[in-house]
This record gives C-alpha cells, sequence and structure tokens, in this order.
C-alpha cells in the first residue's frame, strides 16, 4: 500500500517538474524577447534622436546663412558643437566659393588638393576626373550638373566620394575638451556650384569667406546619440529673393 502511494506520487510529481520547468522556459523565453526588444527599441530611439539632433545642427546652421543669427561663426569649415539632454550635434558650414571647381579645375590643382586632403592615390583619381571630363562619354556628361555624378566615374567609388562619418566630423575622444576636428573627403574639396577655377583662387577664397548673397553654402550636419550617428548634407544659395533668405539646391543623409 505504501509502495503504491509512493509510485502514485512519483507519477504525478514527474508530470508536475516537466510543468514546471516548461513554465520556466516559457518565462525565461518571454524575458529574452522582452529584453531583445527593449534594446531594439533603444537603438530606434538613439537612431531617431541622432538624426533629430542632426537636424538641429542643420536649422543653426541655416539660420546663420540667412542672417537670422549673427556671431562668430563662419563658413570655414570649423565643427561647432550643440550640447543636447540626450546627445550633441556637430555641423559646419563650407563657402563653395573656396571649392575646386569640378567642372574646370586642372589635373595638376585636383591632384594636389588629394594629396593635400591625403585622399587615397590622388594621381589616380584626379586622371580619372580629367579623362572623363576630356572624352566627355559614357555614363557620365559634362559639365556635371550636381556632385552625385561624379560616382558614375571609374574609379571614384563610394568610400572614396561619400567617405565616412567620421572623416566629415571626428569625434576626438582624446581630446578633454570635447572638440569636433574635421577630415575631408572628396565631396568636401569639390562642387559644381559657383566654385574656383583654380587651387590657389579658392585658397584666396577661403582666407575670406563669408555669407554673402549669390553664394551657395554646404552644410554638414552630424547628430550623435548613444552609439548611433545620423548626417545630413545640404546645399542652398543665399538669395534675398527668399522669404528664408536661401534656396536649397540639394539635401541627401549620408
Amino acid at each position: 500500500m505504501t509502495g503504491k502511494t509512493v509510485s502514485n506520487r512519483g507519477m504525478i510529481l514527474i508530470p508536475v517538474l516537466i510543468l514546471t520547468v516548461t513554465i520556466a522556459g516559457i518565462a525565461g523565453l518571454a524575458a529574452l524577447s522582452r529584453h531583445g526588444s527593449l534594446a531594439e527599441g533603444r537603438i530606434h530611439l538613439e537612431k531617431t534622436r541622432a538624426q533629430y539632433f542632426a537636424h538641429g545642427g542643420a536649422a543653426d546652421a541655416l539660420a546663420r546663412v540667412s542672417g537670422l543669427i549673427k556671431d562668430a561663426i563662419q563658413p570655414d569649415g570649423k565643427p561647432n558643437v550643440t550640447n543636447y539632454d540626450y546627445g550633441e550635434a556637430a555641423y559646419f558650414i563650407l563657402d563653395t566659393a573656396g571649392m575646386l571647381d569640378v567642372n574646370q579645375a586642372s589635373e595638376e590643382d585636383l591632384r594636389e588638393l588629394f594629396r593635400d586632403a591625403e585622399l587615397h592615390s590622388p594621381g589616380e583619381l584626379s586622371t580619372a576626373i580629367v579623362e572623363a571630363r576630356s572624352t566627355n562619354a559614357g555614363p557620365v556628361h559634362w559639365p556635371l550638373r550636381t556632385l552625385g555624378e561624379m560616382l558614375r566615374i571609374p574609379g571614384i567609388t563610394q568610400d572614396v566620394f561619400w567617405g565616412s562619418l567620421e572623416q566629415h566630423c571626428l569625434y576626438d575622444r582624446t581630446d578633454t575638451s570635447r572638440k569636433y576636428v574635421h577630415k575631408a573627403a572628396m565631396m568636401n574639396l569639390i562642387t559644381v556650384y559657383d566654385g574656383s577655377r583654380t587651387l590657389n583662387e579658392a585658397k584666396k577664397r577661403r582666407l575670406t569667406s563669408s555669407y554673402t548673397q549669390g553664394h551657395t553654402y554646404r552644410i554638414l550636419s552630424l547628430g550623435r546619440s548613444g552609439g548611433s550617428s545620423a548626417l545630413l548634407w545640404i546645399t542652398v544659395r543665399k538669395v534675398s529673393s527668399n522669404v528664408c533668405g536661401y534656396i536649397v539646391l540639394h539635401r541627401r543623409w549620408l
């Protein structure tokens, strides 16, 4: 009688243990799923904030181009940092008058420009551009109307042209003053809008950069939040005829 009772109890305990383990497993999977969802939600939130901060930096830059804000920030390519509660934005403004006009620049000037900027294979890049321009055949037709057409030239890759976030606005974590430093990609060196024909002319015009009617300005704004980054590229021309004080020529997320 006692043996049967023990046996019955054992038979009852086994299903209970199996059920307990199953419930615990389901609870564990649910916890892991919930943890994964929270992690994904956090990443999505950081990405959204990074884009928001990039928009904020671009808005600050546009306010200066239009003349709505007048201060010491000039279109000289120096990064400017705006801090937010959950991140920051670093933006810079470049007057395209201080860039080389890729439709007119010589091979020598392009080579020197790319070499000074430490682009990979500056000689090959400048030769590829001039050869494509001189033949005016294939997928690229000159003069270029948008800078993005450069990507159709053999040898000019996405990495060379666009660079990376760090090539545009690199956060120097060893700098206790939390400054951003600017490193140029190809798209930051050349233009199809109101650029200089020679490198000497471009260098002179960089020294006198200011917000001038009719000039074209390139804005790059980098937003950061947590481990996420977002980079917004805007090209505008300063005009008095528009209520905003500028017209947008190009806008793109990189």
